[in-house]
């Protein structure tokens, strides 16, 4: 996913559990994500940058409560950058 698999490192860790599950059985590691909904959207919005000539800041769905989706816009004609960034700002600033 996403070209790479640094993202696996940067946004998990894997930790040995001192927890029994439901059966009583202590599982051998758990796997927790240690970065924030900023940071996973920063690193995205990097890769992104790398491919496209313009990414605009995403935009968090649902707009209350926990984040489910971010969306992205990203424009490929580097002519075009002006006019499809004020148009998708417009668009995702509603």
């Amino acid at each position: 996913m996403l070209g790479t698999d640094g993202w696996q490192q940067l946004f998990y860790q894997a930790k040995r559990s001192d927890h029994a599950n439901l059966f009583g059985d202590l599982p051998e590691r758990t796997i927790s994500r240690i970065v924030s909904v900023d940071e996973m959207e920063t690193f995205l919005k990097r890769r992104l940058e790398e491919v496209f000539a313009a990414v605009l800041k995403p935009k968090r769905l649902p707009e209350t409560g926990a984040p489910m989706f971010s969306l992205f816009f990203a424009v490929s004609n580097r002519r075009a950058v002006k006019v499809a960034s004020r148009i998708a700002g417009h668009l995702l600033s509603r």
